[in-house]
């Protein structure tokens, strides 16, 4: 408080236009002290939550009174101008899960979702002829240069660019595209489907050459040694 009131401002002086703004060549006056002191003041006051909120350790007192009349001069009875006043953020905590539970049906379309896909699974399973998974699996082995070295037949050398390629001839929907990408490239610790050493199985259908994608991230991949 003693440091504000030595501060000083710069006396105002009148343009030609009539207008009025610091004359800072000139001297200067005091700092408006009083005014440094109510709106600091008032300030703590909204952030503590109110006037009778910041005087409530003793709000009897001729102290508490004095300020309390000073706030009130300031920000009115009833408070109204109180907030303007606020210099720390307001926080709001928000339950998105209960929002969306109690706003939205959210929890039908989650059930429906994943009976569509306990049914997909099963017509799979109940397929006739049974479904060949090996043509959708492409087996990379990983040699001591840490390249991935393509073991089936049909596997491409892996690159990310290369990936990107075959979703686009598989006509693969571009926003599914993004989300596996997003996926293979933020996996960093997950193993792959892996055999005892360092052959992983790569499922070409979504995780298409997924132990290259975590050594394109720089991840490791596979069985830990």
């Amino acid at each position: 408080m003693t440091a504000a009131a030595r501060l000083a401002r710069p006396r105002l002086q009148r343009t030609d236009d009539g207008d009025w703004i610091d004359d800072l060549m000139g001297a200067t006056d005091q700092a408006e002290w009083a005014e440094l002191v109510t709106l600091a003041l008032a300030g703590a006051a909204a952030n503590f939550g109110g006037v009778e909120a910041i005087l409530a350790g003793r709000s009897g007192s001729w102290e508490a009174e004095g300020i309390r009349q000073l706030l009130h001069s300031t920000v009115g009875p009833d408070e109204n101008a109180l907030w303007e006043h606020r210099t720390e953020p307001l926080e709001i905590t928000l339950h998105v899960d209960e929002l969306l539970a109690e706003r939205t049906d959210i929890n039908s379309h989650y059930d429906a979702a994943t009976e569509e896909i306990q049914r997909r699974f099963e017509a799979a399973e109940a397929a006739d002829p049974p479904i060949d998974y090996s043509r959708y699996v492409w087996e990379y082995e990983r040699a001591g240069d840490g390249r991935w070295v393509p073991q089936s037949p049909a596997a491409p050398p892996w690159s990310l660019e290369a990936w990107r390629a075959s979703l686009d001839v598989d006509g693969v929907d571009p926003a599914v595209r993004e989300s596996l990408e997003a996926s293979l490239l933020a996996w960093s610790a997950m193993s792959c489907a892996v055999s005892s050493h360092t052959r992983t199985v790569a499922r070409r259908s979504g995780c298409r050459a997924l132990a290259a994608a975590h050594h394109w991230a720089g991840a490791t991949c596979g069985s830990r040694r």
